[in-house]
């Protein structure tokens, strides 16, 4: 009995030894072509990052009816350029308290600068401005309002400025008294849509 669990040990031996050579022999004559593409890297796409220039701000002081002021705005669009464009809107938020209904603004865009320039001037007792804004003709008005905030949605590419002006003008009318020693202000930002 002896002799024939040596055997049988013998015999399961030899077998896993040709197992074990087979193997061996096989994974020698396995070879790779182009192991330096082993890895795969996937990366997904990005969007268009939006940036708003603000460009300073602007105050008026001691202002008087018919002023007209401007302020410039820069909207960037930053990335590769494979990046893909992001839908954005500009909002213009007015708070006018004692001043609704005398005070108008228009955003425009224009590779020009648009300026604004204002004149002192009295009639009958009564202080005012005459405001004058030079508008180029190739700029494009692109919202107006009052005191109700407003947005225009824009499309923003990668590696981009576009000049956009809000246009503020402080009308001239009779009895505005009580606006004397008040402020108002209108704001203006840039949000992306989702």
């Amino acid at each position: 009995m002896k002799k024939k669990t040596i055997i049988m040990v013998f015999i399961c031996l030899i077998v896993i030894i040709g197992i074990g050579t087979s193997y061996g022999y096989y994974l020698a004559n396995f070879n790779v072509e182009n192991p330096e593409n082993n890895t795969n890297n996937i990366q997904t796409q990005t969007l268009t990052q939006v940036v708003m220039d603000m460009q300073g701000k602007i105050e008026g002081k001691e202002i008087y009816p018919g002023h007209k002021m401007v302020k410039e705005v820069i909207v960037k669009g930053i990335g590769n350029k494979d990046s893909l464009p992001t839908q954005a809107s500009i909002v213009v938020t007015p708070s006018l308290k004692a001043f609704t209904g005398d005070v108008i603004w228009k955003l425009y865009k224009s590779e020009t600068s648009i300026t604004c320039n204002n004149t002192k001037k009295k009639y009958k007792g009564t202080y005012y401005e005459e405001g004058t804004c030079m508008i180029p003709t190739e700029s494009t008005l692109e919202l107006k309002g009052e005191s109700e905030e407003a947005n225009k949605n824009i499309t923003v590419y990668p590696n981009t400025e576009t000049k956009y002006y809000l246009v503020v003008e402080y009308l001239n009318k009779e009895n505005q008294n009580n606006q004397l020693d008040n402020s108002f202000s209108i704001e203006i930002s840039i949000s992306v849509n989702q």
